[in-house]
């Protein structure tokens, strides 16, 4: 594995440049790496890897307008680079504005909150954000199996285990869009007026692929039953280019290639302790408990994936769904890294 990660690693400096010309201010990481001990006193994690259970997030780049309504705040105050994000706040960005932010500091998972979008972070890690209006990318390539991502709209709710995908909702019209790029989102439309799920409704959104939800529990005779489609060329490459540009951010803001090639392999260090994952999967779950509207519903099974994709693309697109569903940190670590350094199917080994 731990050749696989250089080679991943080497690729990855390759395909980005050390420096670059933006006008964006960004925050710096913090050179200090303490050992925090476990209460217990059995097992200790760094710095670092707290961070993929401390239900923060850091906000490394801003454009425009954006503001935060902490939780006990009754002010909304404006979000500036390196504020912290944590569970119970809100946030709001204004026209031509967005904001993009990390949750761990390993750089695998992060996210931009697009321009007129207002969206409340309901819990983090396991991460479940309610958004009321506007655009949420999202990049996830380090989701312990047991662990999940939601965004929930006024419509339904997305739940992943490790990909990028965008997710949208229009108030206006009352529409909601899924669309991935790669790996899998499960769609739950809510199945009666108390915004309740239901494991038995849901449709499978595969990469390159989009959904559109329009579905009203309250007038099921007029329920929306369109089913996930091929991304139109102009939208993928739309989508490609706000990851490709929140990615480059991210990059520069961890102080270039060389830096954030570190801290994936500072990652599957951690991938080769069983304590240490176990320990961070444990919380996860039992956080979740309280916290994820999709916590006891199972994700979709790699078999129905392989069924509702075409047969010309599960030879491409299969190997990457498949990741999504069965990766565990545990003993994978080529997957866990699909989102994180973008791998694509056609370059994976089973």
């Amino acid at each position: 594995m731990k050749k696989l990660m250089l080679v991943l690693a080497a690729v990855m400096f390759v395909s980005y440049p050390q420096s670059f010309a933006f006008s964006d201010s960004y925050i710096s990481q913090p050179a200090s790496d303490p050992m925090v001990a476990d209460p217990n006193g059995k097992i200790t994690l760094n710095e670092v890897e707290l961070s993929m259970i401390d239900h923060k997030a850091l906000v490394y780049l801003v454009r425009g307008t954006v503001q935060i309504l902490k939780k006990d705040a009754t002010v909304w105050a404006k979000l500036s680079i390196g504020d912290i994000i944590s569970e119970g706040d809100q946030i709001k960005t204004g026209k031509d504005s967005l904001v993009e932010l990390y949750y761990d500091k390993f750089h695998l998972n992060h996210a931009r909150i697009d321009a007129g979008t207002f969206a409340s972070f309901d819990s983090i890690e396991p991460t479940s954000i309610n958004m009321m209006e506007g655009n949420l990318f999202n990049m996830l390539g380090g989701i312990p199996k047991g662990s999940a991502y939601e965004i929930s709209t006024p419509k339904a709710v997305a739940s992943v285990r490790g990909t990028r995908f965008s997710l949208g909702y229009d108030p206006a019209n009352q529409t909601e869009k899924t669309s991935v790029l790669n790996g899998t989102v499960q769609v739950l439309p809510y199945v009666d007026a108390e915004k309740r799920i239901s494991a038995e409704k849901y449709s499978v959104v595969n990469a390159e692929e989009a959904l559109d939800v329009n579905h009203d529990p309250l007038h099921s005779d007029k329920a929306d039953q369109s089913k996930p489609h091929k991304m139109e060329s102009t939208e993928k490459e739309a989508l490609e280019k706000s990851m490709e540009d929140a990615k480059t951010n991210l990059i520069v803001a961890t102080g270039g290639t060389e830096e954030y090639g570190k801290s994936l392999q500072a990652w599957a260090r951690v991938m080769d302790d069983d304590e240490k994952i176990s320990m961070i999967k444990a919380s996860l779950q039992e956080h979740g408990k309280a916290h994820m509207k999709t916590q006891d519903i199972p994700f979709v099974k790699k078999e129905e994936i392989e069924a509702s994709q075409p047969a010309q693309k599960q030879a491409t697109d299969v190997v990457v769904s498949s990741a999504v569903v069965d990766s565990d940190p545990d003993t994978k670590l080529q997957d866990s890294l699909v989102g994180a350094i973008e791998t694509t199917a056609g370059d994976s080994d089973e």
